[in-house]
């Protein structure tokens, strides 16, 4: 039988396109999450605005190809600089693959700094106005669905994407505990639940019922609720409630803010927001002006230190 021979392609010119098809193979073969890939397809199709993929070599890349395609980002697309940097992320990862294979000749890729928002969060009347109790005689079963969400987003923090997977099955009211199958990490994990989210919960069950195998929060034929069905109700329930912010992130954000702001600590909230690099939870220490007074006067040293007399060498 005659030996099958590899032939070397390593001197063949390559199109990017065709240094990308190893890539996203590379990525397939290493089991990168679906949300992982979307990202990446997200950069290519931005690639492709850029330069042709197909008609560009794939060793035509260099530095300066970078740098032009910062400029793009901010001149032709007029992105956030947030946004510049996601992408850089993801394009050194790409050309540091490129650069294992030696398509491309090996160059630092730097990744700028840039000025990061304060994360929008929700206000105390705000979350007053929410966390207000539908009459269930009165109310439909999306209004009582979206209170209830509501209420087991303020208290956890967690990603719309985790609660849309949380079967009946998953929670343990008897213990205040929570299996979570969908973490953007990919582990599964067990969290504890508050008090007030097992209270809501329960009051939610009496109205939804259910059984083991279903999603806690399902659509009217106990289906799983679509993201965009999540978003929609929970819209709707905002404004009805006289709120205009609708974001469903942003109750993340708040849940961060205020489980700091009442004393928690990042390593703590790191657990229970399923991080898996802490220097993303750090992110909600860029508290406002009026977050870092509160409770200056009675935290500050100077205060032990006031009705002391301070001698002074001379």
């Amino acid at each position: 039988m005659q030996k099958i021979r590899i032939s070397s392609k390593k001197n063949e010119v390559k199109s990017i396109q065709e240094g990308i098809l190893e890539f996203q193979k590379n990525c397939n073969a290493r089991n990168l999450s679906p949300y992982t890939m979307k990202y990446y397809s997200g950069l290519f199709h931005i690639m492709e605005l850029f330069t042709s993929l197909d008609e560009t070599a794939i060793n035509d890349i260099d530095e300066d190809y970078v740098y032009d395609f910062i400029n793009f980002l901010k001149d032709s697309r007029n992105v956030a600089d947030t946004t510049v940097v996601s992408y850089l992320k993801g394009l050194k990862t790409l050309l540091y693959f490129f650069m294992r294979k030696e398509y491309v000749d090996k160059f630092h890729i730097y990744i700028p700094s840039a000025d990061k928002p304060l994360k929008d969060v929700y206000t105390l009347a705000e979350l007053q106005l929410l966390l207000k109790k539908p009459n269930t005689k009165k109310c439909s079963f999306p209004t009582y669905r979206s209170w209830a969400m509501i209420v087991y987003f303020i208290g956890t923090g967690q990603r719309l994407r985790t609660v849309l997977n949380i079967k009946l099955k998953d929670v343990d009211l008897e213990n205040n505990l929570v299996k979570l199958t969908a973490v953007k990490n990919r582990k599964q994990t067990i969290l504890p639940l508050s008090s007030q989210v097992v209270e809501a919960i329960n009051e939610y069950l009496k109205f939804r019922d259910g059984k083991e195998d279903d999603y806690l929060f399902c659509k009217w034929d106990g289906l799983q609720l679509t993201k965009r069905g999540a978003e929609e109700g929970i819209t709707r329930y905002n404004i009805s409630r006289g709120v205009e912010k609708t974001s469903i992130h942003a109750f993340r954000h708040t849940f961060a803010k205020n489980y700091l702001m009442s004393g928690g600590d990042v390593f703590r909230l790191q657990k229970l927001m399923c991080h898996s690099d802490i220097a993303v939870t750090k992110e909600y220490l860029n508290l406002t002006v009026d977050d870092l007074s509160v409770n200056l006067d009675s935290l500050t040293p100077l205060k032990d230190i006031s009705n002391k007399k301070i001698k002074l060498k001379k």
